[in-house]
């Protein structure tokens, strides 16, 4: 089967609709994680813990927006790399953008 060639004005639009929609499911995982955690942190504190007082998740909100945050970062940077590998979308999209997600520390491509 022959490939079709994908015009570059294609491709910049395939990489501005790869950018929203990876911007949206980014946030709304984001939201997710800190939700989950949330959820988990209060019925530990207040069903295992018996713990009366609204404090103790007063003081863990921040500790949780922060690990939210983070845990986004690097779990949805893993999550959009496979989903480039799975559906093949390294040609459909900007070379800068897919090589962003793509890149390999331990094998890095040689610029030769």
């Amino acid at each position: 089967m022959a490939e079709k060639k994908i015009s570059e004005y294609k491709r910049k639009q395939n990489t501005v609709i790869f950018a929203i929609v990876t911007g949206l499911l980014n946030i709304g995982f984001m939201l997710a994680l800190m939700f989950a955690m949330f959820v988990i942190f209060t019925v530990i504190v207040y069903r295992l813990m018996h713990c009366t007082s609204p404090v103790p998740v007063q003081l863990a909100i921040p500790v949780i927006m922060i690990a939210g945050f983070a845990l986004d970062f690097i779990l949805s940077t893993k999550l959009i790399r496979l989903l480039i590998i799975k559906f093949n979308l390294a040609d459909k999209i900007n070379k800068k953008v897919a090589d962003q997600y793509l890149y390999d520390k331990k094998h890095p491509k040689s610029e030769s």
